[in-house]
């Protein structure tokens, strides 16, 4: 007998450091999952980007780019998704040696994520936004 679920999963990626400072990710995936006893095939489709760039050795700025879009055969409705986080980081050494530890990071991160669903119904679609920024201090003493 044949199995009611099947999943195909396709994932590309390439990552290039530059330089001892800049380093960027391209990631490609698209993922189809069919349900033979429903009837029903769903498809995931995704592109992400990140980036870093280290000006000093206690600086780091990073930004992550996604989209994704999820679809199925059945009622026709898709959704897209898109993902920005950007982050802050600074290590501040809590000794005067030069070695990694202890120290101290503060960081600042600023994420953004957009949504719609298309529904069937021509000309209708459910758009939905959201936005945070975080900060904090992490302590590495070990």
């Amino acid at each position: 007998t044949l199995a009611d679920l099947v999943n195909l999963t396709n994932n590309v990626s390439a990552g290039l450091m530059l330089n001892p400072h800049w380093d960027v990710n391209v990631d490609f995936a698209f993922e189809g999952a069919t349900n033979r006893e429903a009837g029903r095939t769903d498809a995931t489709r995704r592109l992400g980007m990140q980036g870093s760039w280290r000006p000093t050795t206690w600086t780091t700025v990073s930004a992550i780019v996604s989209r994704t879009s999820v679809s199925n055969d059945v009622d026709g409705d898709e959704n897209h998704l898109v993902d920005l986080n950007l982050q802050f980081t600074q290590s501040i050494p809590l000794t005067k040696r030069q070695s990694r530890k202890p120290l101290a990071q503060v960081f600042v991160r600023y994420s953004r994520q957009s949504a719609r669903t298309f529904l069937a119904i021509p000309g209708s679609s459910d758009p939905r936004r959201l936005w945070t920024i975080n900060t904090g201090v992490t302590l590495s003493v070990f």
